[in-house]
């Protein structure tokens, strides 16, 4: 039930802020306040990587909550790992082009179903 709660209050606390940069940007965009299009390109763009992340969060507390277990993919798990690398380290250049690596490693491996 604590989970629940909290889980409810965040997703609240974060979603409120979200909608409220998006009402600023457009009305930014409408009165003609910035005509940077770019700058406005972007912020529009992180809100929505913001609401993209609310939504997971709010799936993966609806899945703790019933208990519910999920199989990741490889893929799944590099494409996580990739998003976050990016977002908090935006300062350094990752190189996540060369995946051969890890495509070699995986063929060792079992597959498993690609249940991302």
């Amino acid at each position: 039930m604590a989970l629940g709660i909290a889980s409810a209050q965040v997703s609240h606390d974060v979603a409120t802020p979200i909608a409220s940069i998006r009402l600023i940007v457009d009305e930014m965009e409408e009165e003609g306040l910035c005509t940077d299009q770019e700058l406005l390109a972007q912020l529009k763009g992180q809100a929505e990587k913001c609401s993209e992340k609310l939504a997971t969060f709010r799936e993966t507390a609806e899945d703790i909550r019933s208990n519910k277990e999920s199989i990741k993919s490889c893929t799944y798990i590099f494409n996580q790992l990739k998003n976050y690398s990016q977002l908090y380290y935006p300062a350094i250049a990752f190189d996540f082009s060369d995946t051969t690596l890890l495509q070699r490693k995986l063929k060792k491996r079992p597959s498993f179903a690609d249940k991302s």
